[in-house]
């Protein structure tokens, strides 16, 4: 049986997209039963090591480029008010180890709201449920995860959120 990792804050980096206009860090794993049996669960620790950023009708898109795993944030942006844009969507891409397979999961609705252009921080361990197209389960576990959209560009570029903290509930 595998073990989860323990969330390790001082190992958190931030990382920004090539344009300074996003800021993330992340600590967290993919935590699933192939088989649904004890000697087949899988734990697979995911480490962050760049992000993207794409928008779609101006609203941004956040690649976490994991070694394992792409993860990505999709905003939707409410342009009539001040308080309801959220994270309607989380996409993973991952390999699965064991068997090389290609698998992708979703997790809506994921419970983030947050103004794109603030600073939001979630450092205490959630976990999402992640479905995928053929009905499989899969724990996307968040032991830490901080991200800003459209921040001071000056201070993206020393690699620092520009925001107070919205933090998670």
């Amino acid at each position: 049986m595998s073990v989860a990792p323990q969330q390790n804050l001082e190992d958190k980096k931030n990382f920004v997209t090539d344009d300074f206009r996003a800021i993330a860090n992340f600590q967290g794993y993919l935590d699933y039963n192939e088989n649904q049996t004890v000697s087949s669960k899988v734990i697979l620790p995911l480490k962050l090591q760049g992000i993207k950023l794409v928008r779609e009708r101006d609203e941004p898109k956040i690649t976490l480029d994991c070694d394992c795993a792409e993860i990505r944030l999709d905003y939707m942006v409410d342009s009539h008010s001040e308080l309801s844009d959220w994270v309607n969507l989380i996409t993973v891409n991952f390999r699965d180890p064991r068997t090389g397979a290609n698998n992708v999961c979703r997790i809506e609705p994921t419970g983030i709201y947050v103004k794109k252009s603030m600073h939001y921080t979630c450092v205490q361990s959630k976990h999402y449920e992640c479905k995928s197209e053929t009905g499989e389960t899969f724990l996307l576990f968040a032991t830490a995860l901080e991200f800003e959209v459209d921040g001071d560009s000056e201070k993206l570029k020393a690699r620092e959120f520009s925001t107070p903290p919205q933090y998670c509930a």
